[in-house]
């Protein structure tokens, strides 16, 4: 009966990499994003709570807003993004959040949407 104690003392530590795949879902481009969980997740510090997302078209300037979060609680991540247009190129950032709540060092991955439906 021992509990896990919440330290938030440091930054969280996320090396849980991004993957960015376009794929074909019922005749419209959608992007997969998949990840890890991040170090101070499931060792270390084990407080983090969610991962932020960050979008943005690569013509555009990175943005102080999040696109979204998800809660953490899993070994591995999936969050598929259905509303890109033809032709874009996105750029995807993530990173950890604790419950300070600091942010991780962020990683980003590009995808570029092709021009033409499926």
């Amino acid at each position: 009966g021992h509990t896990v104690q919440r330290t938030c003392g440091s930054s969280p530590i996320y090396n849980g990499g991004l993957n960015a795949s376009v794929r074909n879902e019922d005749g419209k481009w959608v992007v997969d994003l998949r990840w890890n969980a991040a170090v101070d997740e499931t060792a270390g510090e084990q407080d983090v709570l969610r991962y932020v997302i960050w979008r943005r078209e690569t013509t555009s300037p990175p943005s102080t807003d999040p696109y979204l979060s998800i809660p953490a609680g899993n070994a591995t991540y999936l969050y598929t993004d259905r509303s890109v247009d033809l032709g874009q190129s996105l750029e995807y950032t993530i990173a950890a959040q604790d419950c300070t709540p600091s942010l991780s060092s962020k990683v980003s991955a590009l995808v570029v949407i092709p021009p033409s439906a499926p």
